[in-house]
């Protein structure tokens, strides 16, 4: 019993990342090469705990699934001649977004997660919070 639970563990895992197509290194040399735009959609506790890639442009799954003004915003922005890289913090959401993101007829990647992105030695950056204008 225990190697069935083992075997189903391994299968649910390689299928939850088997849609990781693209290393952060190759992410990073397409951004920088002006033939990508890579996206995080990790939600605003998680990128304001660890920091965001620094060439990434932020958008958290639920303004997408709630189908907001930001998103449709970011929407209409985005260079359909570009690929669109996303990663998220294990890869799974950014795979969900790569494939809604293909179905509007974006090329689209997965990068995995921001974990795979700093184990790289990558750069990133803070969120930047907003200040109070001095009165």
């Amino acid at each position: 019993m225990k190697l069935f639970a083992l075997v189903l563990s391994t299968v649910i895992t390689s299928a939850a990342f088997a849609d990781v197509d693209i290393t952060p290194a190759e992410a990073n040399q397409l951004v920088e090469q002006g033939k990508a735009t890579l996206i995080d959609v990790r939600e605003k506790d998680e990128v304001e705990e660890s920091g965001l890639a620094k060439p990434a442009l932020w958008l958290p799954m639920s303004e997408i699934k709630n189908n907001s003004d930001l998103y449709k915003k970011v929407l209409a922005d985005l260079d359909k001649s570009k690929t669109l890289i996303f990663y998220c913090a294990s890869g799974r959401r950014s795979g969900m977004m790569a494939k809604h993101f293909g179905e509007l007829n974006f090329q689209t990647k997965n990068s995995g997660g921001f974990k795979d992105w700093v184990a790289a030695k990558l750069p990133i950056r803070k969120l930047e919070k907003p200040t109070k204008p001095k009165t």
